[in-house]
């Protein structure tokens, strides 16, 4: 039981709904769809192939020798339009 002070709130009490009641589940929400994969992305894809994010992998490919020790800088993104523009300059297109 809540205790109602004010006759507005009861008002408002009548039209709150049980989440006893509410039966939508987050996947029949479409606008969630993006922040989805965005998680998928983020979190299962280096699960999944983790020979992509390991250093045996960019010495096999031939990136990473000993006669060098340059730094390599590898950057990929689906949302380039939330990158900082400092970031875009530093980073040339190829």
């Amino acid at each position: 039981d809540v205790f109602i002070e004010y006759e507005f709130e009861k008002k408002v009490l009548a039209d709150v709904i049980s989440p006893t009641e509410i039966e939508i589940t987050f996947d029949d929400i479409g606008a969630l769809e993006s922040l989805k994969n965005f998680l998928k992305e983020l979190v299962i894809l280096p699960l999944q192939k983790t020979e992509l994010f390991t250093k045996g992998q960019l010495a096999k490919d031939g990136l990473r020798t000993k006669e060098q020790n340059h730094v390599l800088v590898l950057a990929a993104t689906n949302r380039p339009f939330d990158l900082d523009e400092a970031v875009i300059r530093r980073l040339p297109r190829r």
